[in-house]
């Protein structure tokens, strides 16, 4: 609560800000808290959406006049709430560049690209059923250029393809068991269906 009116302080005050709130640990808080502000102010600001203000209704200029202030106040907080979260996306993005940046230029950065490549090789060379198996559980989730992209491959969907792979490897350890030469392709969500038959 302390730190959510900390916050909306930032948020009223153009020329005072906090810069304590820029902190790379504090990033997280600091968006959960301007949503929060943006899901309280909604209402009182008569907007559509936390992301959205909307026309006003038709009978704003009928209002009294404390009242109109008060909801063309808390529009006005509305938008610095945005002002806000969009200077945290282009924090975040600065901070992840710093840090890949300092993660490149670390003297093992090359060795240990090397050596999980090297890694890996040996594996797959290795293990050719294993690794077959492997990738035929996760074609059906990759994109067309044979990504895993994390929107198509949802969290739901990578703990799927877990137990499956983890099924199949224990299956080649066991002679007793027969795996199917190809593996069913994953099934349509219901948006891709509704797309297809329009």
């Amino acid at each position: 609560m302390a730190f959510r009116s900390t916050v909306a302080d930032d948020a009223r005050n153009q020329n005072d800000r906090d810069s304590a709130l820029r902190h790379p640990l504090l990033q997280r808080r600091w968006n959960t808290a301007l949503d929060e502000l943006a899901t309280l102010t909604v209402p009182v600001a008569h907007a559509s959406s936390p992301s959205a203000l909307g026309a006003l209704s038709s009978d704003f200029s009928h209002l009294p006049e404390q009242d109109a202030f008060k909801i063309l106040n808390a529009r006005r907080f509305l938008v610095a709430i945005w002002q806000r979260r969009a200077e945290h996306t282009r924090l975040i993005h600065q901070y992840a560049g710093t840090v890949t940046d300092r993660r490149h230029a670390a003297p093992d950065h090359d060795m240990r690209s090397q050596a999980l490549d090297t890694a890996l090789d040996r594996l797959v060379a290795e293990y050719p059923a294993a690794t077959a198996r492997i990738l035929a559980r996760l074609r059906p989730y990759a994109t067309a250029d044979g990504r895993l992209e994390e929107d198509v491959f949802t969290p739901a969907l990578r703990a799927q393809a877990k137990r499956e792979v983890l099924a199949d490897l224990a299956a080649i350890r066991r002679p007793d068991i027969v795996l199917p030469s190809a593996i069913a392709p994953r099934p349509v969500r219901a948006a891709t269906a509704a797309l297809a038959a329009c």
